[in-house]
């Protein structure tokens, strides 16, 4: 049993092993930044090095190995690299602290964030001798108290580097959900600029007010609504009154048609039928074919990787486990490119840190109106919303959902022959994108419907079929393709990662946490006939290229931050309200 030891054990022996441990956490915590830094100042320091104006420079390349080592986004990795490098060079008084235990990482972490626009390094030594002094008892603190702790201090010595706010606009962000959101519900909060406010609050009273006096919801539940059609780009709100008479009965919800529901089913495919709806068949799609859904959250237009366009756009939804063989295939229109996995590559300016496309549509699916019918489970599932606004949708509001007129599909798995083109067909790239859900480097979790999908043995040699494919962010299939990471992939979706310094790490795809009852695995492919062609030595011309390096644009923005601070300063009115 956890904590069995200290059964036996008085009090003050556990006050002190409390004490003792969160010294020794402090002390690993430590230990673990200054080899993080010490690689993070290995990325920086070449700045001559031709790979520093690449998209994946040798930060991002450091970035991946501490993040698949610690198990974490690519961002958080980033900001461990800056922490680090931080300490090493900026603040070794603070370092040093922190190496004995006296300081908690929590706050090393506030330390280096609000001390980041100190530039002159005879500032920053008496910024990080004045805070060493007082660290030590800043562990109490709230966070806004330490905060205003450091500020002081930062604002005494260089007033320039202090973090501020120099307008409201500044703070302008919206956020949706939270982790405490009721099931089937997101929350929606942040600040506009007055403008924009002001024509939001009007748009929704009109479509709120669209609707006739019958309508049965409250005037909040109406303008929540009315955002959800703003949305899906609406020129009326759905009327619920239910009246045979009313102008808007009967007409589809616009939030329910940008919505398709990928049924996961258990059988082969039967004749087709109409797509179902809860008036003729009450357990439709995802509560008689799955054990859950999931809907993917994209956006009714664009692509990420290729122009991918369907012949509807929208979220998607999927539910549990094919075991059936193919239906049609039809014409691919393509994920992501690579010419022998090098042609994500040639994207012209990719952003630096993500992928700046925009996610694929569904593809347009020949069988779409077609359904399967499997064996119906007991019990009804709910709906896993995967994407940036992930959660859950209860069964009575999936059947909403479809009686409203979201789109139904089938998800199938794809039979044992290989596609002979490069790119997989619709179908294919759909059970592909079911299957992973997200970008399956290690510790990262961008969704499928915004990643390339990639061969993990090379085309031609390696086959475009799903025991060979998988799905892969822009960031993570050029680090892949251009930095020395080596992947091999099993039938059930499997990869086992190589990193360049040689460590190895093991992904699954995250349906099979989701859907436990799908069985994913697909054809053992045969080693290919010929191996892959070694790289052409002038492979990294087609890396995307930065208009100049990260450093040089971190100390132009510090720059600007700096200029604006002491224009704020100057102009400092002490009685303007």
């Amino acid at each position: 049993m956890f904590g069995s030891e200290f059964r036996s054990v008085g009090e003050a022996g556990l006050v002190a092993e409390i004490q003792a441990c969160t010294r020794a956490e402090a002390q690993a915590a430590a230990r673990r930044l200054a080899a993080v830094g010490e690689l993070a100042a290995r990325a920086t320091e070449p700045e001559d090095d031709e790979r520093q104006k690449w998209v994946v420079d040798l930060w991002a390349c450091a970035a991946a190995e501490v993040g698949a080592a610690m198990g974490i986004s690519h961002h958080r990795a980033k900001q461990q690299l800056a922490i680090g490098l931080s300490l090493r060079e900026r603040l070794p008084k603070v370092a040093a602290l922190f190496a004995a235990g006296a300081i908690s990482a929590k706050l090393i972490s506030t330390i280096t964030w609000r001390t980041h626009l100190v530039l002159n390094a005879e500032l920053a030594a008496r910024i990080d001798a004045a805070i060493a002094e007082h660290a030590c008892s800043w562990g109490a603190l709230s966070q806004q108290r330490l905060d205003l702790a450091i500020d002081a201090i930062v604002e005494t010595h260089d007033p320039d580097a202090r973090r501020r706010f120099h307008e409201a606009a500044r703070n302008c962000d919206v956020q949706i959900g939270k982790p405490d959101d009721a099931t089937g519900t997101a929350s929606v909060y942040g600040r506009l600029s007055a403008p924009d406010a002001a024509l939001l609050e009007q748009r929704i009273t009109e479509l709120s007010t669209s609707v006739c006096d019958g309508d049965p919801r409250t005037c909040g539940q109406r303008r929540a609504a009315a955002l959800g059609a703003i949305a899906a780009g609406a020129e009326q709100l759905a009327c619920h009154c239910g009246a045979a008479q009313c102008p808007r009965a009967g007409a589809p919800d616009p939030r329910a048609t940008a919505i398709v529901i990928h049924a996961i089913t258990d059988t082969t495919p039967t004749k087709p039928t109409a797509t179902p709806t809860p008036e003729t068949n009450p357990n439709s799609t995802t509560t008689n074919t799955a054990d859950t859904a999931e809907v993917h959250d994209e956006t009714t237009t664009a692509t990420h990787t290729q122009d991918t366009t369907d012949d509807h756009g929208g979220s998607e939804t999927t539910t549990a486990k094919p075991q059936s063989r193919k239906p049609n295939r039809s014409t691919d229109t393509p994920a992501p490119p690579a010419d022998d996995e090098v042609a994500p590559a040639a994207e012209p300016t990719p952003p630096s840190e993500e992928p700046t496309s925009e996610p694929p549509t569904p593809p347009s699916d020949p069988g779409a109106g077609s359904v399967y019918e499997p064996q119906p489970p007991a019990g009804a599932p709910a709906a896993i919303i995967l994407g940036r606004g992930g959660g859950v949708i209860p069964p009575a509001l999936l059947a909403e959902l479809i009686a409203n007129g979201a789109t139904v599909r089938s998800v199938y798995r794809p039979d044992d022959i290989a596609d002979p083109g490069y790119r997989p067909p619709q179908p294919c790239q759909r059970f592909i994108r079911m299957r992973d859900l997200t970008c399956r480097f290690p510790g990262c979790d961008r969704p499928a419907h915004y990643c390339d999908i990639d061969h993990t043995i090379p085309h031609p040699a390696g086959r475009t079929h799903p025991s060979n494919t998988k799905c892969l962010c822009r960031l993570h299939h050029l680090l892949k393709t251009f930095c020395g990471w080596h992947d091999q992939q099993l039938p059930d979706g499997t990869i086992t990662w190589t990193a360049p310094s040689g460590h190895t790490y093991t992904t699954h795809p995250l349906s099979r946490m989701l859907f436990p009852h799908w069985n994913t695995t697909t054809a053992d492919l045969p080693p290919p006939a010929h191996p892959p062609p070694p790289p052409s030595a002038q492979r990294h011309l087609k890396m995307p290229r930065r208009r100049r390096t990260r450093a040089a644009d971190t100390t132009t923005r510090i720059n600007t931050e700096r200029t604006l601070n002491k224009r704020e300063v100057n102009h400092y009115d002490p009685y303007r309200r």
